[in-house]
């Protein structure tokens, strides 16, 4: 049976799951749509959303919330979710690690007074960016520069791929030349 994906337009928060189905080559339906639209489907009992919010998938009439517990759902069903807990650690702390960047943006990019957005983008640009993408780079670099853990492709190597995807190489991005800038110093990432 194909999944349906449902979630918040624009794409960046589901792009992992979308990505992860992709690449197992399962069949799926992505339900972009905004907010208002989501949350009438769910009045409505046709999407249920245990937590109220998105991404949500489905398939077979279950539903599965919140991003990265269906990657890790994925993960598992597609055999992209390592068995050793050691493996499965370095997994899940490379999932959490993307989930400290998208808070610490998030807020950045909703905040309306464009003074304190630019003040808290630069900051950003300038402090948590550079430390997150070494310390990305220093995982992938300890694991032989090709996976996040063992030697097969993992949800957290879809994950890390999405994130760059969505936030470093998106032109749409408020900060795009910096952001792309800053991701450049990192060859392993690159790579």
């Amino acid at each position: 049976m194909p999944f349906n994906l449902y979630h918040q337009e624009p794409y960046g928060r589901a792009e992992a799951i979308k990505l992860t189905l992709w690449y197992a080559k399962a069949e799926y339906t992505v339900h972009a749509h905004p907010v208002a639209d989501l949350q009438a489907l769910v009045a409505d009992g046709k999407v249920k959303a245990d937590f109220g919010d998105f991404p949500v998938l489905e398939r077979d009439g279950k539903f599965y919330s919140k991003g990265p517990a269906i990657i890790r759902y994925l993960g598992r069903s597609f055999g992209l979710y390592p068995e050793d807990a050691a493996q499965a650690y370095q997994v899940d702390s490379t999932l959490e690690h993307v989930r400290d960047l998208i808070y610490k943006l998030v807020p950045i990019a909703l905040e309306t007074d464009e003074a304190v957005k630019k003040e808290k983008g630069v900051d950003a640009l300038t402090n948590f960016i550079p430390a997150w993408l070494a310390a990305e780079s220093k995982r992938l670099e300890a694991n032989g520069g090709n996976h996040i853990a063992g030697d097969k492709i993992t949800v957290a190597d879809i994950q890390l791929y999405g994130v760059i995807r969505v936030l470093f190489r998106n032109e749409k991005v408020p900060f795009h030349e910096q952001l792309l800038a800053a991701f450049n110093n990192f060859p392993v990432l690159v790579a």
